[in-house]
This record gives C-alpha cells, structure tokens and sequence, in this order.
C-alpha cells in the first residue's frame, strides 16, 4: 500500500560474549547492512526498506521455554525461585544475541512511539506520510548508507534527530547538543 514504514537492518555489533565466557565473532562489517535484510521495488513502486535501525547481533530477552537455544546465543542466563505459586524449581531466564529484521523492527516501533507521544503532547497528530517526512529529514547518513542507498532507504533511523524535528526544536542553536545526550 505504500502507507506502511518498512525497516530494515544494519549491523551495529558483530560480537558478543556468550555466558560460556567465549566470544562469537561475525563476519559482518559494523555499519553496514545486515545480510539477511531485503530491499527492492514491490509491485506498486514503492522502494524497501524507508528507513534501517540496528538488527545484527542484537541483545534482549529471550522464551525461557525453549530449551533448544544453542549456547553460543546466550549471552546471560538468570535463574528465579518461587516466582510463581507452586514453584518447586528454579527457572531459567536467558538473554539471547539474535539477529533478524524482526529485531530491527521494534526499535523503530519504539521511536515512533517516542514521535508520536512527542506529537501529542504539543497538540499534533502524525500520519504514515508525517512519520516517513520525519525519517526523510532526520535519518543518518554516511559512507555505508551512502555506497548502497537502495539498502539503507533513507539511512540509519536517529530518535535524537527525529524528536527534534517533531517538537520543532531550532538544530542551529549553538548551545543545543547535535548528538544523542
């Protein structure tokens, strides 16, 4: 429909340290795109991805039902007793390092969210076509993003940027920090 904001992913990280104290490195450069995240022209013309955000190697909680999550995903592992009545064992709660554009995904659900409430608080209403504005005008920009546009769509989200632009802050006030506090 054109109407949705698709995202795709970049690498910010290609290591981590498992709970088994051993590193797991990849391949993948820091700051480029993400292998596994797709891009083209659909149907209709409209191009994917508008806008990328971190989706490589990314750290966050994990099922604590599956079991069969390899060792080298886990990154810490906590266990909890009498969590729950009736409790008799402890359970295991892992954090994980996956990778995917499903991880890239919330990230930018997130700060929309962030724009969205922004908006609101100042008595605004965004639209699908005010968010995508925002992303054209704030997304960062550099040698990656810039070598394969048709990767990156409009380049790597900044919340910092975008929140400033939402709540019409003036970016050339001298004392007003240009980077994310």
């Amino acid at each position: 429909s054109g109407e949705t904001v698709s995202i795709g992913a970049w690498c910010a990280n290609n290591k981590h340290k498992g709970h088994s104290g051993k590193y797991t490195i990849a391949d993948d450069v820091v700051g480029d795109y993400a292998f596994f995240s797709s891009y083209g022209t659909d149907l209709a013309g409209h191009h994917h991805p508008d806008v990328c955000t971190p989706g490589h190697y990314v750290v966050a909680a994990g099922n604590s039902f599956d079991t069969t999550v390899p060792d080298r995903y886990i990154v810490e592992q906590k266990e909890y007793s009498n969590q729950f009545k009736g409790q008799e064992t402890p359970r295991s709660y892992p954090y994980l390092c996956m990778s995917g554009t499903s991880m890239s995904t919330p990230a930018a659900a997130g700060i929309v969210a962030l724009w969205l409430q922004a908006a609101a608080d100042k008595g605004k209403t965004l639209s699908n076509d005010d968010i995508k504005e925002i992303i054209r005008n704030t997304s960062d920009t550099d040698k990656f993003t810039e070598g394969a546009p048709q990767r990156f769509g409009s380049g790597k989200m900044n919340a910092y940027k975008g929140l400033l632009y939402v709540l019409d802050i003036d970016t050339s006030t001298p004392t007003l920090s240009q980077e994310q506090p």
